[in-house]
């Protein structure tokens, strides 16, 4: 039995463990006949693979500093869980996901007591957004990277950690079929012809805490020059009380057409993905919250506006900290600044509704912005082998 610990500690996380898992089985099923356990932190993508989650992904999925200290206390009793249980357990291989600051806090624990036991880091942090000196230091407690970005293995190499560029599991993503996206529209109770807009608050509590508020507010404008568009918001797992609460309130406050479904109402995750995937081909446009989704939308074809905003003591560290003048993903590997992109103080429901009423009117506008996000899904391994297979292949 070839025993196999992963820790992933968010959804974007989970997407990336699916798929590596279902390369990893392919591979050592083609080259031995020996089975494979995995077990560890994951969420329910990974888990429909097989995969045995110890503790529930969402107590991990922490993100800026006031959140980590507000939970501090179960993060580290989750850790210290999760730490003596690899121990105990004693895997071939050790892979953590993303998540940094509690994988990395794993992976110093665990070498101590598990010496020769690889481990592998999927996801290079930001070192080229900030705290560049973090990759110095991890050399000591990461065997391996698999980088999801291009331009990430030559800035490991300068550190002299082995690193593979292996793409962004995005780029493996089938474009949901006309029937999944008439399927999506008759369980929302739309008609087929009826413009819609994703809105995207975020994947963590925190996001959705300081994000939705504010994308509400826009929706009100948008609406009343857009009388016919309707507006949908996917609610990741855990993310459903407080979603469905505010929108509850917000539509008996305005009457505004706007939709919700949920993670947890799915009979399982691959459901409500097909869903949110077929809610994003078929949208007109989206407002997201920066992060991993500005990139599912660029996969699917949507013209986008960006805004982001946090706790005040976040905002003011990523300001001194961060090193990249913009947020989303796309421009960062482009090089560019084509997604209209509102951060922190300039996060406003007026900045943008102006910035969707620009895409809506002028089609020359979206059609800069969807070329731009075939060129970034291209240089992210989209025509190759996909990113799971070639993560397996580095494993």
């Amino acid at each position: 039995m070839l025993k196999i610990l992963i820790v992933s500690g968010e959804p974007s996380g989970d997407f990336l463990g699916l798929s590596l898992i279902r390369g990893l089985k392919k591979l050592i099923q083609e080259q031995t006949s020996k089975q494979i356990s995995f077990q560890g932190i994951g969420g329910p993508l990974m888990e429909s693979e097989g995969f045995v989650s110890l503790i529930e992904q969402s107590r991990i999925s922490k993100m800026g500093i006031i959140d980590i200290l507000l939970n501090i206390s179960d993060l580290l009793s989750d850790l210290n869980k999760i730490t003596n249980y690899c121990i105990a357990w004693n895997p071939d291989l050790i892979i953590t996901i993303d998540s940094p600051e509690f994988s990395f806090r794993l992976n110093k624990k665990v070498r101590k007591s598990l010496s020769s036991t690889p481990i592998i880091h999927y996801v290079m942090p930001t070192v080229w957004a900030w705290r560049p000196r973090r990759l110095q230091r991890i050399s000591n407690f990461v065997d391996h990277i698999l980088a999801l970005f291009p331009f990430e293995p030559n800035l490991a190499r300068e550190k002299h950690i082995s690193c593979d560029f292996v793409g962004h599991p995005i780029v493996s993503k089938k474009t949901p079929a006309s029937q999944d996206i008439a399927m999506l529209r008759k369980t929302l109770g739309v008609k087929m012809d009826a413009p819609l807009m994703a809105v995207l608050p975020g994947s963590r509590i925190s996001e959705v805490k300081y994000n939705l508020p504010i994308f509400l507010e826009t929706i009100k404008l948008v609406a009343a020059t857009y009388t016919d568009l309707i507006f949908v918001i996917p609610a990741v797992n855990g993310m459903e009380t407080i979603i469905n609460n505010q929108v509850s309130v917000f539509q008996k406050s305005t009457g505004l057409p706007v939709l919700t479904f949920d993670q947890k109402s799915m009979v399982n995750a691959s459901e409500f993905e097909r869903m949110k995937f077929s809610l994003f081909r078929t949208a007109a446009i989206a407002l997201a919250t920066s992060g991993t989704v500005v990139l599912e939308l660029a996969r699917m074809g949507v013209p986008m506006v960006v805004g982001y905003r946090s706790h005040y003591f976040n905002e003011l560290l990523i300001k001194l900290l961060v090193l990249t003048e913009r947020a989303n993903l796309i421009d960062i590997i482009a090089g560019t600044t084509g997604i209209p992109e509102f951060l922190f103080g300039d996060c406003k429901p007026q900045k943008l509704f102006e910035a969707i009423k620009e895409i809506l009117n002028d089609p020359t506008v979206s059609a800069r912005q969807l070329e731009l996000s075939r060129k970034v899904i291209k240089d992210l391994g989209f025509g190759n082998i996909s990113p799971g297979d070639r993560a397996a292949v580095s494993v």
